[in-house]
């Protein structure tokens, strides 16, 4: 940057005073939102928009841990290396949940203004029951049943049940499964008149 003084009666003066860029970030080779099926994997380029002048080391993190995997989790550029696209692999881990997942993917370092990148699991859980139990009942008796679920439904899920006959009781009629006992077999007694 070049700054002038000048006055009325004397010579103006220039001085030439030099800048450090201080908004030198990583930038990602796509638009964010990425999406990457559970158990996939792609590949993303990373680099500087600027000379960063000396060595920086940019930190690649996730802002939910156990959900995606970042290789490697950190690139150093400098001088000579900041415009070249650096590939990171990023995995989508798989896990027991039903439910998609939505990330930031964090680029930043020291002296750097840190850059975003979400991203989107999607999920391959299906989220179903499982009955075990009885399969024929006998009027007048009480049989039972116990239900779970395939999957972890991520949430509070309640489930309540109904019969197409008037004849027919549950004990309880509803009941709620979450990410804690989505596997754990609930008892139902199952009443015939």
């Amino acid at each position: 940057v070049a700054v002038s003084f000048s006055t009325s009666g004397l010579t103006t003066t220039s001085v030439s005073i030099p800048t450090v860029d201080n908004d030198i970030s990583p930038i990602f080779s796509v638009s964010s939102p990425l999406s990457i099926n559970e158990g996939g994997t792609t590949t993303v380029n990373v680099q500087l928009n600027g000379d960063p002048s000396a060595s920086k080391i940019v930190l690649l993190q996730s802002s939910i841990p156990g959900v995606i995997s970042i290789s490697p989790s950190s690139i150093t550029f400098d001088s000579t290396n900041w415009n070249n696209p650096t590939p990171i692999t990023i995995t989508a881990l798989q896990d027991t949940s039903a439910t998609n997942e939505s990330i930031t993917l964090t680029a930043g370092g020291v002296g750097l203004t840190s850059s975003n990148l979400f991203v989107n699991t999607v999920d391959d859980e299906t989220l179903n029951f499982i009955i075990t139990g009885s399969s024929q009942l006998t009027e007048g008796q009480t049989g039972n049943l116990q239900i779970n679920l395939s999957a972890d439904p991520g949430t509070n899920v309640t489930v309540t049940l109904t019969s197409n006959s008037p004849n027919v009781n549950f004990t309880p009629t509803s009941f709620i499964f979450n990410s804690s006992n989505y596997s754990t077999p609930k008892s139902i007694a199952i009443t015939t008149n």
